[in-house]
């Protein structure tokens, strides 16, 4: 269970980077843009600075909810993987002797 739960850990690691840079790369040309905007004077530089701020925060919460899917879909994995069968759970098991 020790390295099912080490393989699980790691791919859940992997597709929720996966995940987050997905994110990243449809919303970064826009930000980029945005941002670039924000160093113009004083009328169009702060709208586009707002704009930038508020697509900053929508772009965080966007890859968070993201990484919050790929680690409860990891969760759901190992749960199904380490889940003992129900017919093996009713079989009879063989206590194992001790000597005195």
């Amino acid at each position: 269970m020790l390295a099912t739960g080490s393989l699980m850990g790691a791919t859940t690691a992997v597709r929720t980077g996966a995940a987050c840079l997905e994110v990243w790369c449809k919303r970064a040309p826009e930000l980029l843009r945005t941002g670039l905007e924000a160093w113009e004077p004083p009328p169009e530089g702060c709208k586009a600075e707002q704009e930038f701020r508020q697509g900053l925060v929508d772009l965080a919460q966007e890859a968070t909810k993201a990484a919050l899917d790929e680690m409860q879909r990891g969760l759901t994995d190992l749960d199904l993987f380490t889940r003992p069968d129900a017919e093996a759970s009713t079989q009879f098991r063989r206590r194992s002797r001790v000597k005195r």
